[in-house]
Formats: C-alpha cells, sequence, structure tokens
C-alpha cells in the first residue's frame, strides 16, 4: 500500500504546470524525497528489483522537475560551444555559457527546456534594453540580476527593473537599462540550468522564476547560495570550455569571483 501511496504523490508532484518553476517550489525537492521514502517501504518481495528501479527513475524525475526554470522568449539566443542558438533550439544536455571565476565565461549544464503555450491567456514579457545595445525578452516573473548603486549584486523580478537599473554583460562589464517595454505572448520557453544562471543575448540572469522568487534573499550571492543548496541533488553545476573543470562556489557580488 505505502508504495502506491508514495507512486501516487511522485506522479502528482510530476504533473505537468504552467509555472516557470517545478512544482511545490521551495518545497518540491523534500516532498519527492518523502514519496520515494513511502514507495521504498513496499519495494519487498519478489517485485521488489523492479519496484525500486521505478521508485528510483521516478523521483529522480520529479527531482528534475523541481529544477526552477527561466521563461524566455524562443528567439532569445544562449551560447553554446557551437556559437549562438536560439532558445527554442536547446536541448536538456546542452551546455550555456554564464559567468564563472573571476567573471570568465563557463559552460553550465541544461536540466529542461519546454515550450509552453496558452491560447486563452497570454504571457506577460517585458522586453529590455542595455544603454550597450543589448536586449532580450523574458516574462514578467523572471528573476534578473542588477547591481546597487553601493556595487552589491541583487536580483528583481523583470516587471520591477526600471531605466537606469544596472545589469552584468557576459565581459563582465556593467550597462544601465535605457528602455523597457511591456507585451504580451501566447508561449515562452522554460529553461532551467545545473547552475541557476545563464547568459542570455549576452546578459546574466539567473534561471528561476516566480515560484522561488518569494522564498529567495534580494542579494544575489545569498539568494544563489540558498537555491544551490536546495539544488544539490542536481550534477555538477559548471563546467569551463576546456579543459572541464568543475566549480562549487558562488558568484561574488564585487569581483564576479567564485568564493
Amino acid at each position: 500500500m505505502a508504495r502506491y501511496a508514495g507512486l501516487f504523490i511522485l506522479a502528482i508532484l510530476l504533473s505537468p504546470t504552467p509555472g516557470c518553476s517545478g512544482p511545490g517550489a521551495i518545497f518540491c525537492v523534500p516532498a519527492c524525497h518523502a514519496a520515494f521514502a513511502a514507495c521504498m517501504v513496499g519495494a519487498v518481495g519478489a517485485t521488489a528489483g523492479v519496484l525500486t528501479a521505478a521508485c528510483i527513475a521516478a523521483c529522480t524525475a520529479c527531482d528534475l522537475a523541481c529544477v526552477g526554470a527561466t521563461c524566455l522568449d524562443g528567439s532569445d539566443l544562449v551560447k553554446t560551444a557551437n556559437g549562438s542558438t536560439p532558445v527554442a533550439q536547446i536541448k536538456a544536455g546542452d551546455l550555456v555559457a554564464t559567468l564563472g571565476m573571476a567573471g570568465e565565461i563557463v559552460y553550465t549544464r541544461i536540466v529542461k527546456n519546454q515550450q509552453v503555450k496558452l491560447t486563452d491567456a497570454p504571457f506577460g514579457f517585458r522586453h529590455i534594453r542595455l544603454a550597450n545595445g543589448l536586449s532580450f525578452n523574458v516574462t514578467d516573473e523572471h528573476v534578473m540580476v542588477t547591481e546597487s548603486a553601493d556595487g552589491v549584486l541583487q536580483i528583481e523580478q523583470a516587471l520591477h527593473i526600471r531605466d537606469g537599473d544596472v545589469m552584468v554583460t557576459e565581459t563582465g562589464a556593467r550597462s544601465s537599462v535605457s528602455f523597457t517595454h511591456a507585451f504580451q505572448s501566447p508561449e515562452k520557453w522554460v529553461l532551467g540550468t545545473v547552475d541557476g544562471t545563464a547568459l542570455v543575448n549576452g546578459v546574466l540572469m539567473t534561471t528561476i522564476c516566480d515560484d522561488s522568487f518569494q522564498q529567495l534573499p534580494r542579494q544575489y550571492k545569498a539568494a544563489m547560495s540558498k537555491w544551490r543548496r536546495e539544488h544539490e541533488h542536481l550534477p555538477a553545476r559548471t563546467l569551463s570550455p576546456e579543459p572541464l573543470v568543475h566549480h562549487r562556489g558562488f558568484l561574488d557580488q564585487q569581483s564576479l569571483a567564485y568564493v
């Protein structure tokens, strides 16, 4: 009986949602593991091997469903080893660029990228353009990275971004927001990375959306530290282009170095 209850709970947690990040957000991973424990209680006797494998597979999938994900326009570009690629063409397992130690470009693995369409209620988007000419489209709830007047990196949802806010580009340089525009679209792409960050159209941003935002500190370093602790079930975080070296720290506000 317990194994069926566990599998049932896992099935509920894995059910599709239109939100940007995984179901249950901050409570999702603990719920997945509790359901796994309940599932394993019944994995005894002649069918133990089959049931154990089913429980493990379901829990792994449930964990991946809990990964917070950015909500992007499919035409936004991310950088892969083969050059800039539209988000709509990215697949789970691909490596995309983010900023790593001392602000150099490193690569993080995509854990999911899903197209979501709604015909009756279009998604709210923000077009954001920087003074240096870079621009991108993200959903209103998408969590951005900005720099305060005293040089501390922090997080803020896209709908609250204003002209003059400062963002970090792929070279580590800062550029201020020069224009924002609200629009609607019937589709979005839900993209999540192991590291919780990515460079989109050359601008550093998180891959976290609205489900997790209210539970996170506003300071970028503290927010990413908390998010990464809650997602330690994911594979090794960040890979440099050559050689493939693992980095396990968190981005420092001032120097863009992992500490």
